[in-house]
């Protein structure tokens, strides 16, 4: 059986991330993963049994660290732990069902990763992105800025208009954010009406040009359609307001309760001494 191997990868990845380079397409964790798919394939495995198998094991291992106190794992932070381990998870399933099915595995990834209504990657899936391009940035010490969107008064909308009128107005404005980024920026869906944009490369200030013209654009095309929808942007940068991607995170957010604050429609950029 091969689950003693990813096992053993999981825990390494838990002393160390620079383990995840075995989750990588190559790596021998990657390869096992692979090889476990064709195999349970072959016994004859529902693609949804899979799927439970590996649920199962992220309870099971969240179980472990709850309730054993001799186990003393390295982070002590318990969001980067979380944030390791569901990566290596992530990385199993997805190398598990290419391998399961291969003409439907992008398909099958895309149900796993992304929101449905959207087509944009979800939470979780979009906080492994943003880790892997703060570990980047740190390595080449280059800049990447962070852009959470709220829709204003969307919980109005949606009490005036209907459910199927606010889904409407989701995709119609996701849409527009979609043809206004680069194709090297990260978006996703963070919550029910909040997205996300993650623009590598880039400094504050130039991400928040970006950031105006879409709520431009989404205030002009909506008005037209008379949804009358307005943007609050809240941006933070790293290394400039945060050195990690909690930091980042927590900064935007308060960017956004400043955005909000100050009316709504706007865009608004941490200060460089935010995080001092």
């Amino acid at each position: 059986d091969l689950l003693p191997t990813l096992m053993g990868g999981i825990v390494k990845v838990m002393e160390d991330p620079a383990y995840l380079e075995d989750f990588q397409p190559g790596g021998h964790i990657y390869l096992a993963s692979q090889e476990l798919g064709r195999k349970r394939q072959q016994s004859g495995y529902q693609i949804e049994k899979v799927f439970a198998d590996y649920s199962l094991l992220r309870q099971k291992i969240w179980n472990l660290i709850r309730y054993n106190q001799a186990l003393s794992i390295e982070p002590k932070n318990i969001f980067e732990l979380e944030n390791r381990i569901n990566t290596a998870i992530d990385k199993i399933t997805e190398s598990t069902i290419q391998s399961f099915y291969q003409k439907s595995s992008i398909e099958l990834i895309e149900i796993a990763f992304k929101d449905k209504l959207t087509g944009f990657p979800h939470l979780k899936a979009f906080l492994n992105t943003l880790d892997s391009e703060i570990n980047r940035a740190r390595r080449y010490h280059h800049p990447v800025s962070l852009a959470i969107i709220d829709i204003d008064n969307f919980t109005n909308y949606n009490c005036e208009h209907g459910r199927f009128a606010g889904n409407n107005l989701l995709r119609d404005i996701a849409k527009d954010i979609y043809r206004l980024v680069r194709s090297t920026d990260e978006i996703a869906r963070l919550g029910s009406d909040e997205f996300a944009i993650l623009t590598p490369e880039t400094e504050l200030t130039d991400a928040g040009k970006a950031s105006e013209r879409v709520r431009q654009q989404v205030k002009k095309e909506t008005h037209r359609q008379n949804a009358m929808a307005t943007l609050s942007i809240g941006m933070a940068a790293y290394p400039l307001n945060a050195d990690n991607k909690d930091e980042l995170i927590t900064e935007c957010q308060k960017s956004l309760s400043a955005a909000q604050k100050n009316g709504g429609d706007n865009v608004y950029l941490c200060p460089s001494n935010a995080s001092s």
